[in-house]
């Protein structure tokens, strides 16, 4: 993908188009109390923009010190295997370098079969001989 036909923004969308963009690319829907707060933790973003509509999103959450964590990494169907989601890799993690400081890590949970992606810009893959695996408790919704 060229950068120079896409607009890229290292701030969130609007709420509604983040809430209408999640729906759209199958992530679900959220309630705007949910998507307010979910992106006002954000420590870094990036929306990527073609003709004024989000194609593509990627946020950064953790302790903004030596903690980081790829929570979101959204690309519109009509936009995947066009180089969209390794751009907004590129960005968050060159924002990421501006703020972390010696020995930071960025995590994240890869989606199923999408660890190879991750892999090209250095992540490995849990459990390792270093690293036991990733864990997630999911809340119920009550």
């Amino acid at each position: 993908m060229s950068e120079n036909n896409y607009k890229f923004s290292n701030v969130a969308p609007p709420i509604s188009e983040f809430i209408d963009f999640r729906a759209l690319c199958g992530w679900g829907t959220l309630s705007l109390e949910a998507a307010q707060r979910t992106l006002a933790a954000g420590i870094a973003n990036t929306t990527v923009y073609n003709q004024g509509n989000v194609v593509g999103f990627g946020r950064i959450i953790g302790d903004g010190a030596i903690y980081f964590y790829i929570q979101d990494l959204i690309v519109g169907e009509p936009y995947r295997k066009t180089g969209t989601g390794s751009d907004i890799m590129i960005h968050l993690i060159a924002q990421i370098r501006e703020i972390a400081l010696p020995g930071a890590s960025i995590g994240l949970m890869s989606a199923v079969t999408k660890e190879n992606f991750y892999k090209k810009f250095g992540f490995i893959s849990r459990p390792s001989h270093n690293y036991g695996a990733g864990m997630t408790l999911l809340l119920d919704k009550t």
